[in-house]
Protein backbone atom coordinates (compact mmCIF):
# COMPACT_ATOMS: atom_id res chain seq x y z
CA UNK A 1 0.00 0.00 0.00
CA UNK A 2 1.12 3.37 -0.97
CA UNK A 3 1.08 6.82 0.54
CA UNK A 4 -2.59 8.24 0.27
CA UNK A 5 -2.97 10.84 -1.93
CA UNK A 6 -5.18 14.14 -1.35
CA UNK A 7 -5.43 16.46 -3.60
CA UNK A 8 -7.09 20.04 -2.36
CA UNK A 9 -8.17 22.82 -4.77
CA UNK A 10 -11.13 24.99 -5.74
CA UNK A 11 -14.26 23.14 -6.77
CA UNK A 12 -14.18 24.65 -10.56
CA UNK A 13 -15.55 21.47 -12.56
CA UNK A 14 -13.00 22.08 -15.26
CA UNK A 15 -10.04 21.73 -12.86
CA UNK A 16 -11.47 18.28 -10.95
CA UNK A 17 -12.04 17.40 -14.58
CA UNK A 18 -8.20 18.07 -15.54
CA UNK A 19 -7.12 16.64 -12.65
CA UNK A 20 -8.58 13.24 -12.94
CA UNK A 21 -7.91 12.52 -16.34
CA UNK A 22 -4.70 12.76 -15.12
CA UNK A 23 -4.29 10.61 -12.14
CA UNK A 24 -6.28 7.88 -14.31
CA UNK A 25 -3.61 8.23 -16.78
CA UNK A 26 -0.83 7.95 -13.86
CA UNK A 27 -0.01 4.19 -14.06
CA UNK A 28 1.17 4.27 -10.06
CA UNK A 29 -1.78 5.74 -8.74
CA UNK A 30 -4.91 3.81 -8.02
CA UNK A 31 -6.67 6.10 -5.86
CA UNK A 32 -7.10 9.67 -4.47
CA UNK A 33 -9.21 11.78 -1.92
CA UNK A 34 -10.76 14.75 -3.70
CA UNK A 35 -11.04 17.88 -0.74
CA UNK A 36 -12.49 21.38 -1.34
CA UNK A 37 -10.29 23.42 0.02
CA UNK A 38 -11.21 24.98 3.31
CA UNK A 39 -10.15 28.34 2.25
CA UNK A 40 -12.28 28.22 -0.54
CA UNK A 41 -15.18 27.04 0.99
CA UNK A 42 -14.62 29.46 3.75
CA UNK A 43 -14.44 32.10 1.48
CA UNK A 44 -18.09 31.55 0.24
CA UNK A 45 -19.09 31.01 3.28
CA UNK A 46 -18.25 34.29 4.03
CA UNK A 47 -20.13 35.51 0.60
CA UNK A 48 -23.48 33.77 2.55
CA UNK A 49 -23.18 35.57 5.45
CA UNK A 50 -22.87 38.87 3.56
CA UNK A 51 -26.46 37.75 1.99
CA UNK A 52 -28.18 36.32 4.75
CA UNK A 53 -26.89 37.62 8.24
CA UNK A 54 -26.51 41.10 10.38
CA UNK A 55 -22.60 42.00 11.39
CA UNK A 56 -23.75 40.98 14.71
CA UNK A 57 -24.87 37.15 13.93
CA UNK A 58 -22.04 36.25 11.59
CA UNK A 59 -19.05 34.93 13.81
CA UNK A 60 -21.91 33.11 15.76
CA UNK A 61 -23.44 31.20 12.58
CA UNK A 62 -19.29 31.05 10.94
CA UNK A 63 -18.51 29.24 13.94
CA UNK A 64 -21.57 27.09 13.89
CA UNK A 65 -20.92 26.43 10.26
CA UNK A 66 -17.25 25.78 10.99
CA UNK A 67 -18.52 22.86 13.92
CA UNK A 68 -20.94 20.88 12.10
CA UNK A 69 -18.23 20.62 9.05
CA UNK A 70 -15.00 19.73 11.02
CA UNK A 71 -16.64 17.31 13.48
CA UNK A 72 -19.31 15.71 11.71
CA UNK A 73 -18.90 13.34 8.67
CA UNK A 74 -21.73 14.99 6.69
CA UNK A 75 -21.52 18.72 8.22
CA UNK A 76 -22.53 20.02 4.63
CA UNK A 77 -25.62 18.60 4.90
CA UNK A 78 -26.45 20.78 7.90
CA UNK A 79 -24.70 23.95 6.83
CA UNK A 80 -26.95 23.23 3.16
CA UNK A 81 -30.18 23.11 5.06
CA UNK A 82 -29.04 26.31 7.17
CA UNK A 83 -28.21 28.23 3.87
CA UNK A 84 -31.67 27.11 1.93
CA UNK A 85 -33.50 28.05 5.71
CA UNK A 86 -31.66 31.50 4.95
CA UNK A 87 -32.26 31.97 1.37
CA UNK A 88 -36.12 31.71 1.94
CA UNK A 89 -36.12 34.62 3.92
CA UNK A 90 -34.39 36.82 1.18
CA UNK A 91 -35.82 38.99 -1.33
CA UNK A 92 -35.17 37.80 -4.76
CA UNK A 93 -32.25 39.08 -5.89
CA UNK A 94 -30.00 37.79 -2.88
CA UNK A 95 -31.90 34.48 -2.83
CA UNK A 96 -30.82 33.75 -6.53
CA UNK A 97 -27.37 35.05 -5.21
CA UNK A 98 -27.33 32.89 -2.29
CA UNK A 99 -28.64 29.96 -4.40
CA UNK A 100 -25.43 30.03 -6.53
CA UNK A 101 -22.95 29.45 -3.25
CA UNK A 102 -25.87 26.50 -2.35
CA UNK A 103 -25.94 25.05 -5.35
CA UNK A 104 -21.06 25.15 -5.38
CA UNK A 105 -21.66 23.76 -2.31
CA UNK A 106 -23.96 20.76 -3.09
CA UNK A 107 -21.92 19.93 -6.41
CA UNK A 108 -19.04 19.39 -4.28
CA UNK A 109 -20.54 18.17 -1.21
CA UNK A 110 -18.56 14.72 -1.73
CA UNK A 111 -15.42 16.52 -1.24
CA UNK A 112 -15.98 17.61 2.17
CA UNK A 113 -15.78 15.40 4.46
CA UNK A 114 -13.92 17.17 6.72
CA UNK A 115 -13.78 15.48 9.85
CA UNK A 116 -12.58 12.29 7.83
CA UNK A 117 -9.94 13.96 6.32
CA UNK A 118 -8.98 15.51 9.52
CA UNK A 119 -9.07 11.54 11.13
CA UNK A 120 -7.03 10.25 8.48
CA UNK A 121 -4.76 13.31 8.44
CA UNK A 122 -5.19 14.26 5.11
CA UNK A 123 -4.93 18.25 4.36
CA UNK A 124 -7.92 20.09 3.98
CA UNK A 125 -6.32 23.40 2.59
CA UNK A 126 -3.57 24.76 0.70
Amino acid sequence: MGLPIAVVQDGAPELWKALATALHNEPVVGEWTEVLDWYHLDERLSLCLDLCESAKKREAQRKRWHDKLLSTEDGMSAVLRSLRRKARALDDERAEELGAHIRYFARNKHRTHYASYKKHCLPIGS
